[in-house]
This record gives C-alpha cells, sequence and structure tokens, in this order.
C-alpha cells in the first residue's frame, strides 16, 4: 500500500463534470482575466471569512506583498516574522525593501511567540507578520494588544491555516490584511498559484484592486507602480468549487488528526502539539531526537508512506545579509531537529490511515 503526503486529484466525477462544463463555459465566452468568476469568487471568499473585501491574485507571496505595500510599509521599515515559516513570508518583506526581523516560536504551538518580542524590536517595527502555521493560530489576544501598544500594522500569513476558528472569527480577519494562499496543497487549494488578501479597510481594498493590476486607476491612467498579480478565471472557477464543500473537508481533517492522537498518544516518544482550533493544513508530530526522526523516515519509506519535515532549515539559518534574526531562538533551534509531519488530507481513507498507524505504531514496538 502507498500512502502519499498530499493528493491533489480530482476524484469526484459529479465535480469533474461541473468543472469541465465550467471549463468550456470560460473558453465561449473569451474572458480569461479579471472576469465575472473572479468577482464571484471574491464575493464568496468575504461572505465565508465575514470579511468586508477580497481581493483575488496570483499567490500566496503576492497576497504578502501586495499587503505590505497596500498597509504603507516603506523601504527600510522592520517587519517582524516567525523564524519558523516558509521562505515567502520574509521574500515578500526584503522585495519591497523593508527588513524581516525573525523571532523565537512557542514550543507548544509552533506558533510566533509574541510574549518574548523585545520592546526595543516592537517599537522599531512598523509591522508584523504573525503565521498561523500548520492550521492552528497565533496568540490573537497578545496579537492585539500588541497593535494596540506599538501602533503596528498587521498582515496574518494564513496560507497554511484556511477555515481555522478563533472565538467564532476566522483566522485572517484581525489584523490589517489576511494573506491566502491556494497553493494545490493548501486546505482550500487550486489547480496551480493562486491567492487572495481579504481586509475590512476601503483605502487597503482600493490600494489592493490598483496593485494586482499594475496600478491602473483607468486603462491609460496609473496611481502608482503595481504588479501583474490578477487572478486567473481558472483558478476562480475551481476555489469556488471547492469552497462549496470546506467544511466538510476541514471535518474530515480534523477527524483524521484526531485518530492519530488517539491511537498514538500513548507512545513516550513521540509529542503533539496544541491543536485546539486547528483545521491541519498539516499534521505535525515530535519526535524524541534527530536520529530517531530519520530513523521513523527511512522506516515509514520503506512501507511506501512518504513524510516530511517543515522546517529542516529554519529561516534564522539562512545566511542573506538582509535577514535580522534576535539573539534568543531556543525553541525553533530545538524543534527543527525533531519535527515531522504525517500524511492529512480528505481522501485518506480509513485503510491507508490504519496503515500509518499501525507501522508508527511498530516502528516503536519493535
Amino acid at each position: 500500500m502507498k500512502v502519499n503526503l498530499f493528493h491533489t486529484k480530482v476524484d469526484n466525477t459529479k465535480d469533474l463534470n461541473s468543472l469541465k462544463k465550467s471549463f468550456e463555459a470560460l473558453l465561449e465566452s473569451g474572458q480569461f482575466v479579471l472576469g465575472n468568476n473572479v468577482k464571484v469568487f471574491e464575493s464568496n471568499l468575504s461572505k465565508y471569512l465575514k470579511a468586508k473585501y477580497a481581493v483575488g491574485v496570483n499567490s500566496g507571496t503576492d497576497a504578502l506583498t501586495l499587503s505590505l505595500v497596500a498597509m504603507g510599509i516603506k523601504p527600510g521599515d522592520f517587519v517582524i516574522t516567525s523564524s519558523f515559516t516558509y521562505f515567502a513570508t520574509i521574500e515578500a518583506i526584503h522585495n519591497i525593501g523593508a527588513k524581516p526581523f525573525l523571532v523565537d516560536i512557542c514550543e507548544d504551538t509552533l506558533q510566533i511567540n509574541l510574549e518574548n518580542i523585545k520592546p526595543e524590536i516592537l517599537k522599531k517595527a512598523k509591522a508584523i507578520i504573525p503565521v498561523h502555521l500548520f492550521g492552528g493560530h497565533v496568540d490573537i489576544e497578545k496579537l492585539l494588544k500588541i497593535k494596540k501598544l506599538y501602533n503596528l500594522k498587521i498582515v496574518e500569513d494564513v496560507a497554511q491555516a484556511f477555515g481555522t476558528k478563533v472565538n467564532n472569527s476566522y483566522a485572517g480577519t484581525f489584523g490589517d490584511c489576511g494573506a491566502f494562499s491556494f497553493y494545490p496543497t493548501k486546505t482550500l487549494g487550486s489547480i496551480g498559484d493562486a491567492g487572495a488578501v481579504v481586509t475590512d479597510s476601503k483605502h487597503i481594498f482600493e490600494n489592493l484592486m490598483k496593485l494586482r493590476n499594475h496600478g491602473h486607476i483607468d486603462r491609460d491612467n496609473f496611481k502608482f507602480s503595481g504588479y501583474n498579480s490578477r487572478l486567473d478565471e481558472i483558478q476562480a472557477i475551481f476555489l469556488n468549487k471547492k469552497l462549496e464543500n470546506i467544511d466538510i473537508e476541514i471535518a474530515k481533517r480534523q477527524t483524521i488528526a484526531g485518530k492519530y492522537q488517539k491511537n498514538l498518544s500513548d507512545i513516550k516518544n513521540i509529542s503533539f502539539f496544541n491543536h485546539n482550533n486547528k483545521t491541519f493544513n498539516y499534521f505535525p508530530i515530535l519526535c524524541k531526537n534527530k536520529k530517531e526522526r530519520k530513523d521513523l523516515i527511512n522506516f515509514l519509506n520503506s512501507k511506501n508512506i512518504q513524510t516530511a519535515i517543515y522546517y529542516k532549515k529554519a529561516l534564522s539559518d539562512l545566511s542573506f545579509d538582509w535577514i535580522y534574526r534576535d539573539s534568543d531562538l531556543h525553541h525553533v533551534n530545538n524543534i527543527k531537529n525533531r519535527i515531522l509531519c504525517l500524511p492529512i488530507y480528505p481522501e485518506l481513507n480509513r485503510s491507508k490511515l490504519d496503515y500509518v498507524i499501525s507501522n508508527i505504531r511498530n516502528f516503536y514496538e519493535s
């Protein structure tokens, strides 16, 4: 039996037939860029997340980049973010000329450690990008207190946490902007690159609408130099279809995560993270040490079970001279050597899930 880490195929015949009809209608219409499908998706997305505005863009990376620019972050401004996330987060900061400042994470949640950010850094910074990692969420109460106390702009990086709720509101709706990725492996995944920004600010929304389309005011006039970052009509069609059943897919992820926890929790060398309110874009566990993790990976590979390490090399380990970092990164330096992500997706059926669980148990019990 083979168990993949992700499942990105469309297997449902009903969905396939519906998508084919929509794609055929698009081909017949000839309206391939910024047409009605994008408008419908933006409307559906804002309604689902209960945000005033949603702007489709071409990737999660551009969602971060355009958010920073639309909020008024300038070259030279310091932007605080987590040292334990994907490169795109700091890439977006750097590419607009700002300076990423990396801080440690909480060992029990993997989220950015807001409690230990030094006051002198908070005073110096203009913005913060909290990354809602692996389907979890940062401490929203602390985040909003920091925003108010230090007058910081907030771009929530929600690439891995679509649908995650905090006190009946969705991650991505607490800051000035919420930046989403719809890369195929995400909980709400497209069939290519796609992203979106949500905001409650009319000013930011109007800037985003222009920024994604070269800064256009109209065909011949421009407010500023922008980007070519329009959400594709094809992706909008697919995302609209997937959004219809996203709550069902999230519930399946939560069920799978619950079974992992129930059936592996007695293994002393495995630790779980605080999974409250998670949508489980990934399912991370913590092994005893680096060697044990390597041995477990090799054992599962021999059984055709895929796993992944996120992130083997923390952003704070990169040698770019434009990266600024805190002196204390104790937790991320520990976690990076022990973390391992297991397969999790709605199509992971009971027999495959049992196969993964039984082989992990076999590894530890042999």
